[in-house]
Parts: C-alpha cells; structure tokens; sequence
C-alpha cells in the first residue's frame, strides 16, 4: 500500500479499535466503512458488516439497510414494516484487496459471491455472517408485497490500484458482474 492509505488505515484502526486485527482485516474494516458511508449516515459498527473469514463467499463485508436502518438481525425487518409501513432495502457488498492493480478474477469472484447470495439453491459454503444476511434478505423477500420499490444492489470492489478503462478484460468482467 502506498504512505497514504497506510496512514489512514493507521489513524481509523486506531480509532476504532482494530490495531489488533491484521493488516488484510483492518483494510476490509476500513473499505467497508468507507464505502457504505455512501449510504448510511448514521453510526457504524463494522464488526456488524466485515464477514470475511472463510466461508464468505468471495464477499468481505455485507450491509443490509432497510428504511434507512442497519438491519443485523431478521426481527428487524419486520419491525421496519411494522413502523413504516413498507420496505425500501439496499444490498451493499463490499471486496477489499490491497493489490496495487485491479483483478479480473477477484471481480468475478465477488459476483459470483453476490449471484449466489441470491440464489434460491445457493452452491457456495457460508460463514454464519454470511448465513444470517441471507436470512434477513430471504426475510425482506417474503415481504415482498411491502416493497415501495425495487431493492437495491450495490457492489463495491475497494482495491489500493487504479482503475485502467483501456482494459478490455477488466472493463468485460466489470460489466458481466454488473449485468448479472
């Protein structure tokens, strides 16, 4: 990573309590924070978010907001029904690489992880982070009938690179994920 990144994964592992966790964990706490941050404006816990640990999918961190709340439990969902009267959900998956380049194959990766997340017959093994997002998104599902509109996806791949447009093949894969 270059002095810059590094010193501001310095000064957020540092506030927020994470210098114990390695280098690779702390970055995905840190990517994690940063893109999610887009869409939710309130406090953020990212230990709630970050499941990377095996079993994740190819996927580092998964945020789930329903009517404009972090949802990290399924009884939630309802109980956003229950006060609004409909459901608005985002989807926000996240993949944090250090690598100084893009990588076709981890783009892949996290769309794979994210299709399968999906699926109704999901294929790939799941950490228990993993498995209690599906969950409460199976449960923003079965409410289907309350949807004030479509949910929402949003796929971050977060990587210390630069993004090159002239790569036909990043640019390819980029856009397949995106399709899917």
């Amino acid at each position: 990573m270059d002095r810059i990144t590094t010193s501001i994964l310095e000064a957020f592992s540092k506030e927020n309590e994470l210098e114990k966790l390695a280098e690779p964990s702390r970055f995905e706490h840190l990517a994690a924070f940063l893109t999610i941050r887009r869409h939710f404006g309130r406090s953020l816990d990212t230990s709630d978010v970050v499941v990377g640990e095996g079993g994740d999918t190819g996927v580092d961190a998964i945020a789930i907001i329903v009517n404009g709340a972090l949802i990290t439990d399924v009884d939630q969902v309802q109980e956003m029904l229950d006060q609004n009267g409909y459901l608005e959900a985002t989807f926000i998956f996240v993949q944090a690489e250090r690598s100084p380049s893009f990588d076709g194959a981890k783009i892949g990766t996290i769309g794979n992880g994210v299709m399968d997340f999906f699926s109704d017959n999901p294929k790939m093994d799941r950490n228990q982070k993993v498995s209690d997002a599906a969950a409460i998104m199976a449960a923003i599902y079965d409410r289907g009938i309350a949807f004030r509109k479509r949910p929402s996806c949003r796929i971050y791949y977060v990587t210390t690179g630069r993004w090159d447009e002239g790569d036909k093949n990043l640019t390819a894969r980029r856009d397949t994920v995106v399709s899917d």
